[in-house]
């Protein structure tokens, strides 16, 4: 997991870094101003997960209109906010984006401990893999790929955008195997809230316009996930 702590101060820089190479398997680039921060993401190719951000960087340059420059070209990019000055930019920030955490000076590593492991847990959830025999080979399938999975007699079909692979495994013991975008809708089907375009009667419609069947016996928390995870993914960016 890739992530940048970004403070005009180095020796905050320095003090975040080694508290989270102690507690933490993170790699982490450190940077002092808003040009070392866009030559960081830019050298990672994107693959950054999370920017531990000051509010204002040196030349008093604000680091929320940096973040939502970072926001625009990059989303995914979690934003963690350090600042000095109480709650004087709390409104600008709330204005604008969601920010994934916010952090006084000095800093509070309890609450700094909080959202990385939060993020940590997100990270491991999210590059999960589904290990499994199908045909005689063995198969290590990352979960995100899998659109939903259904169950034929005693035969799983896995589906994925491109594949379709059948295992011998029992639907109830997948779900445990899984990540909380996947929710069991049917007594043969589990299905992946992410590929999921609407939710309408008794059926879910997915992004390929597949019709996935909502049974009475799971429909009331069903629709509660849905929401909840549909909620959850309007505030995150």
């Amino acid at each position: 997991m890739n992530v940048i702590v970004c403070d005009d101060s180095n020796s905050i820089c320095i003090e975040i870094n080694n508290y989270i190479k102690q507690n933490f398997n993170f790699n982490l680039f450190l940077c002092n101003n808003k040009t070392e921060l866009l030559q960081t993401i830019n050298s990672c190719n994107a693959d950054i997960q999370a920017i531990i951000l000051d509010i204002v960087l040196e030349n008093e340059i604000n680091g929320i209109d940096v973040a939502n420059e970072i926001h625009i070209q990059f989303p995914n990019i979690k934003i963690i906010f350090l600042t000095g000055y109480d709650d004087m930019y709390y409104d600008k920030i709330f204005s604008t984006f969601q920010p994934y955490g916010f952090i006084a000076k000095p800093i509070q590593y309890n609450i700094l401990n909080f959202f990385l492991r939060k993020l940590s847990l997100a990270y491991t959830q999210k590059n999960k893999t589904l290990d499994f025999v199908s045909n005689y080979k063995e198969y290590k399938i990352p979960v995100k790929r899998i659109n939903y999975i259904q169950s034929v007699k005693r035969v799983c079909e896995i589906i994925t955008d491109k594949e379709t692979f059948s295992a011998y495994l029992k639907i109830s013991e997948i779900v445990d195997l899984l990540t909380e975008d996947f929710i069991r809708c049917h007594q043969s089907y589990i299905v992946n809230l992410s590929y999921i375009k609407s939710l309408e009667k008794n059926q879910f419609i997915t992004n390929n316009n597949e019709f996935i069947p909502i049974s009475k016996k799971y429909y009331y928390e069903v629709r509660k996930t849905y929401t909840a995870y549909l909620n959850q993914n309007r505030r995150d960016y």
